[in-house]
């Protein structure tokens, strides 16, 4: 004789509230993850990435950013400014080129300066913390 079990509704309420919330978690994430410039066209490069606070993590909006990229004898001077989410992004960068710098400049924070960022054909990510000035 075969014994019939029953399931309780607490166990398949509780069952499909966690299944909603793994679901919404997830979500969450992707709605919260970097969103990267669109891919540039061949042959040039995309610089992107998030500008956040040393000691508490937090964005900083505002920044002025700017890159410079030296070839032959020329200089080519790329600008942006961080959003509230500290996100920036600088497109259609020049890639074969003998460097790469950036210096950022923000209300508070002691100068950020890179003096060789390597670049590669396509988007480039480089996020960083800025100290503040005191």
């Amino acid at each position: 004789m075969v014994k019939e079990r029953k399931i309780s509704p607490v166990v398949v309420i509780a069952g499909g509230l966690g299944l909603a919330l793994a679901g919404g978690l997830v979500l969450f994430a992707i709605g919260r993850a970097a969103p990267g410039p669109p891919r540039p066209s061949p042959g040039l490069a995309n610089l992107y990435g998030f500008i956040t606070d040393d000691e508490t993590r937090e964005p900083i909006a505002g920044a002025d950013i700017t890159v410079y990229q030296d070839y032959d004898t020329d200089t080519v001077p790329y600008h942006a400014t961080s959003d509230s989410q500290g996100y920036y992004q600088i497109l259609d960068m020049l890639v074969e080129v003998d460097v790469t710098q950036m210096a950022v400049y923000a209300n508070g924070y002691k100068a950020y300066a890179n003096e060789d960022i390597p670049i590669v054909e396509g988007n480039n990510e480089l996020s960083f913390s800025m100290e503040v000035a005191g």
